[in-house]
Formats: C-alpha cells, structure tokens, sequence
C-alpha cells in the first residue's frame, strides 16, 4: 500500500483593473481581520524554495494564463 496521496484541485482565475487601491492594501503586507496578507511578483514566488516545492503549479498557471 503506498503512503502517496494523489489530490485533483480545479482553479478558478479572475482578473481585475483597480482603478483606486485602497492605502491599506498599498503596502507590502497587510492585515484583514485575522489574516495576514501579503503582495508577491511571480518572479519572487519562482524564487522560493517554500512555493517552489508546494505550489509551482500554481504559480505557473497563474503564470501563463494571466499574466
């Protein structure tokens, strides 16, 4: 029996145009509520090893579909 779990997630991409960026959300980071929140390029993601590992996929659909 193998310990390996096999997940299927399906992604749902919006795009938006802000005219007007609220100045809490201008910062590098941020909070809202209880959760902290933060802006990153897709350079910056590619770059971490963290993301690298766990969530490439991610970044390069976002990558090659938005961006």
């Amino acid at each position: 029996m193998s310990d390996k779990v096999q997940k299927v997630y399906a992604h749902t991409l919006y795009q938006a145009n802000i005219k007007k960026l609220p100045k809490k959300l201008q910062a590098d980071s941020f909070m809202i509520g209880d959760r902290k929140y933060s802006w990153w390029s897709i350079d910056k993601m590619e770059a971490d090893e963290n993301i690298r590992e766990h969530n490439l996929d991610v970044v390069e659909l976002v990558k090659h579909n938005i961006v």
